[in-house]
């Protein structure tokens, strides 16, 4: 169940979620949420939040997707198997350096529970912004 204990590194509660994927690492979460919108209580949950998806390859895509959210609530998820994707890649730097600049770098690792992976490849998870540990 949801609460404001998932807060980011201002202690501002999360509050949307953006989440990159292409091909099957997007169809399976969104097909996951789909399903979920008929559920009244997840329905009631879901009021004053926002879930959206970057799932093509047109670079201005995250600029569209952050109009009107703001990096101190925001949550990045990025699903890759392989975590090798370019276009995912390119998706999640740039929303890295979003919260960054926001947030200042060293608060960035404050940020608990603002970035998540998906994927079994956690060597190239710990090189890019999150340990493998972190996500337990």
């Amino acid at each position: 169940m949801y609460s404001d204990e998932h807060v980011g590194a201002t202690g501002e509660p999360l509050k949307d979620v953006l989440a990159i994927g292409i091909g099957g690492s997007f169809l399976g979460p969104l097909f996951v949420h789909t399903a979920l919108q008929t559920d009244p209580e997840v329905v009631e949950f879901a009021k004053g939040h926002q879930l959206r998806f970057l799932a093509n390859v047109d670079p201005i895509d995250v600029a569209r997707n952050i109009i009107g959210l703001d990096p101190e609530t925001t949550c990045v998820v990025v699903v890759s198997k392989t975590f090798t994707t370019a276009e995912t890649m390119l998706k999640a730097r740039a929303l890295w350096e979003w919260i960054s600049s926001a947030l200042r770098p060293f608060a960035v690792a404050k940020h608990k529970g603002s970035l998540y992976v998906v994927s079994n490849h956690n060597e190239l998870m710990s090189n890019f912004f999150v340990q493998p540990d972190a996500l337990a």
